[in-house]
């Protein structure tokens, strides 16, 4: 606290108490003390109901609609306008980004159907990679299944060493392996995917899909 407003509080404090000692005969100081605590009780309770809501609502499973900045639905050539040209184009319907700074890259897949994004997929290190919102990179599965509840479907990589988890009513899905979370995306609820059954290296040479799907077809 500097000297200015210790002077500052310190008048404060004097002209309240010489407001009293005027006062003290002609106002009804205990009312007034009364509807003076009366109110700060009052705030301090409607801040805590806030505060609480706030909490409340963010612990509410949401239903993703984007991540990375783009949005289930966008067209084709709004991700061109937005995100640049790919790093590779694997074909018309399956393009993959990867950013990140060096040697903690991530990959981000974005698949289409009819020029619409479908699939938004991010792959790698867990510290850098896009989540949609309300989830974390940090998450467990067991995390997200109390907040999501069971999932819809679930899938196993070709060698066993991943699962994948979606949860068809918030298009949200996500892989593990026994290290954690190395996978997560936003994906259309008509939308069929892929198990990602490698963990992304800094060449990004294991971003290929496992010849299983999600939902078992």
């Amino acid at each position: 606290m500097s000297v200015g407003d210790g002077i500052f509080g310190a008048a404060l404090i004097l002209g309240f108490v010489a407001l009293y000692l005027g006062t003290k005969d002609r106002w009804r100081w205990k009312r007034i003390m009364g509807w003076l605590l009366a109110s700060v009780l009052g705030l301090s309770f409607a801040v805590g109901l806030w505060v609480g809501w706030l909490k409340w609502s963010e612990s509410r499973p949401r239903v993703a609609t984007g991540m990375w900045g783009v949005y289930l639905g966008a067209k084709q050539s709004d991700v061109l306008f937005t995100k640049g040209e790919p790093t590779t184009r694997v074909s018309d319907e399956r393009w993959e980004y990867i950013a990140g700074p060096e040697g903690s890259e991530y990959a981000v897949i974005i698949s289409f159907v009819g020029g619409h994004v479908t699939e938004v997929l991010s792959l790698g290190n867990r510290l850098y990679m896009p989540t949609p919102d309300g989830v974390s990179g940090y998450e467990s599965i067991q995390q997200l299944l109390a907040r999501y509840g069971e999932a819809q479907e679930t899938g196993l990589s070709a060698d066993g060493l991943v699962r994948t988890y979606r949860f068809r009513e918030h298009n949200l899905l996500v892989s593990f392996d026994k290290d954690g979370m190395i996978g997560v995306g936003v994906v259309a609820p008509a939308a069929k995917t892929r198990v990602y059954g490698q963990r992304i290296g800094t060449s990004m040479g294991a971003s290929t899909p496992s010849s299983n799907n999600v939902d078992g077809r």
